[in-house]
């Protein structure tokens, strides 16, 4: 190391033995001792193009990214002509984030060197990342037509596919992938997830462990298995494998650092336990019912959720349970993420604790609700649409419209539960169907579902898309239909009309992937008018 100093000191006024230092210094990992060399060769020949240019790599590299820019457009000024220094450029802007720009110099980078992939790969990459996905597509396809064995353009432009929905050819496109390139890990992850999405679930597992075979710690292949198996009903494996979302396999999902030690089954007697809520509300509903189990074992609980949920949870009985929004924490020994319980836990599908109500209405909201709720007919409260633009909810949701059947049903009436969004819906329902609301009034405010939790408790079936209601309702032990498609998340598994999580649920899948109207002519079919009204005057239906 130390005959690089010697270098420059035999030749102090170099240039180029600067640039030559810092290139070296930058091999070898010390990356800011380059950026000096390189800022001293600057000052000795300003116009040094190079030196110029190797400053701006470097200094993205240490994530200085302003400086990194005016480096690289020194450099073009100086040589404008280089597409190498263009293609820096727009590496350096699309890390700021500054997408409109970073793809004008890949396009600028393309007109100096039309025919060099790399160069097309890197626009592809940034009209995807600004969510231009046909022309990011084209692009990937431009690519291989001047490079038709780039399995990394194979793979983005399959991700693409996957991402549209064009889940057989996103495979087929991950299995040409893997062909040129026999040890390509990533896409034995992406294949492995996509075969789960259309129910081959074997292959999905066997695609995951190929991947995990060749990179041993490549998160989302082994988060992919976690789904696999899960879905598959394997818990053991399942759960661990699920553990990788905190080591990046799941790209939404942010930890926290807490300075507490991770719960690993540790004594817990006189402990005070932080459990604290990492996904969605519908997730942190149904993994709630693992706090009271826990409570028995240690001191206290301080049970972290989203604010939304705070008042509704802090109505449940749990002895020695605190509910917080998790904005001030201390005085904690240990902390667990919710659902990371059940690996703690080592739950199968045996012991997964199914008692319900585990949650518990408002008795004041209950006797409101009720009292504003039609007296007559048979309650339906329905929540039809889950969270929009969210990739995991992706073929989730039906249109309204579906439930068009059991609205025409003698004695039916539908409450709408849905909040926000997809509430334009009820202005364009089919002929003759009717649709009631809860006001403005409903759920309003910071304690959200405290009114849901209610109205439920005052009806006689609901009808929810997979999304949080469903869990609240089948949380508050209510009648609960859900509908699913084809092949849904993990939680509900395979094949199966019921579910270990929720006794008083009852499961209506697709039969083919996209068709809604076959599952609510099924639901429609189960709610046939018996006969004669009952003490309230409603029409009775069978209810299996």
């Amino acid at each position: 190391m130390q005959m690089w100093p010697r270098a420059t000191t035999h030749t102090p006024d170099s240039p180029a033995a600067h640039l030559n230092l810092g290139n070296a210094l930058k091999e070898s990992g010390r990356v800011d001792d380059a950026i000096a060399a390189y800022r001293q060769a600057i000052g000795l020949k300003a116009d040094f193009a190079e030196a110029h240019r190797n400053l701006g790599v470097a200094l993205v590299a240490r994530g200085r990214l302003d400086e990194a820019i005016a480096a690289c457009r020194a450099a073009i000024t100086i040589m404008p002509g280089s597409p190498e220094i263009h293609a820096n450029l727009g590496l350096a802007l699309q890390s700021q984030g500054n997408i409109d720009e970073a793809i004008a110099a890949f396009l600028q980078a393309i007109a100096l060197q039309p025919d060099n992939p790399a160069g097309h790969m890197r626009l592809a990459n940034a009209l995807r990342q600004k969510g231009e996905i046909e022309a990011a597509a084209a692009t990937y396809r431009r690519v291989l037509a001047l490079k038709a064995d780039h399995h990394e353009a194979v793979l983005n432009l399959s991700n693409l596919l996957y991402e549209d929905g064009r889940i057989e050819e996103a495979i087929a496109g991950y299995r040409r992938a893997i062909e040129l390139k026999a040890d390509f890990a990533q896409a034995y992850s992406n294949l492995g997830n996509a075969l789960r999405d259309i129910g081959r679930v074997d292959e999905a597992i066997a695609a995951c462990r190929r991947a995990i075979m060749i990179m041993p710690d490549l998160a989302d292949g082994h988060f992919n298995l976690s789904l696999a198996l899960l879905l598959h009903g394997q818990f053991g494996e399942g759960w661990q494998e699920y553990e990788w979302r905190w080591k990046g396999g799941s790209k939404d999902l942010k930890p926290r650092d807490f300075k507490w030690s991770r719960w690993r089954g540790q004594d817990l007697t006189g402990k005070r336990l932080l459990l604290h809520a990492e996904q969605g509300l519908g997730d942190t509903l149904q993994f709630a019912r693992f706090v009271s189990i826990l409570a028995t074992q240690c001191g206290a609980i301080l049970l972290a959720v989203q604010p939304p949920l705070v008042r509704l949870l802090g109505l449940a009985s749990w002895p020695n349970v605190t509910i917080s929004d998790g904005a001030r924490l201390s005085g904690v020994d240990f902390e667990l993420p919710l659902m990371s319980v059940p690996f703690a836990l080592g739950t199968t599908e045996a012991t997964i604790p199914a008692d319900v109500p585990y949650l518990v209405a408002d008795t004041e909201r209950v006797a409101f609700w009720n009292s504003r709720l039609p007296q007559d007919g048979f309650r339906i409260g329905i929540a039809w649409r889950a969270r929009p633009n969210v990739p995991i909810d992706r073929g989730r949701s039906f249109p309204l419209r579906c439930l068009a059947p059991l609205a025409r049903l003698p004695g039916v009436r539908l409450i709408s539960l849905q909040k926000d969004h997809a509430l334009e819906e009820l202005k364009t329902l089919p002929s003759g169907m009717i649709v009631e609301t809860l006001g403005p009034e409903f759920d309003a405010g910071p304690g959200g579902f405290v009114d849901a939790a209610a109205v439920m408790m005052s009806l006689d079936l609901v009808i929810s898309v997979d999304t949080s209601l469903a869990h609240l309702a089948g949380a508050l032990g209510r009648p609960v239909w859900i509908a699913l498609q084809r092949v849904p998340d993990w939680r509900w598994l395979l094949e199966r009309e019921d579910t270990p999580w929720y006794p008083t649920a009852r499961l209506f899948r697709q039969r083919a992937a996209g068709e809604w109207d076959e599952v609510f002519a099924r639901m429609a079919a189960e709610l046939v008018p018996v006969g004669a009204g009952d003490s309230r005057g409603r029409i009775l239906v069978s209810f299996p």
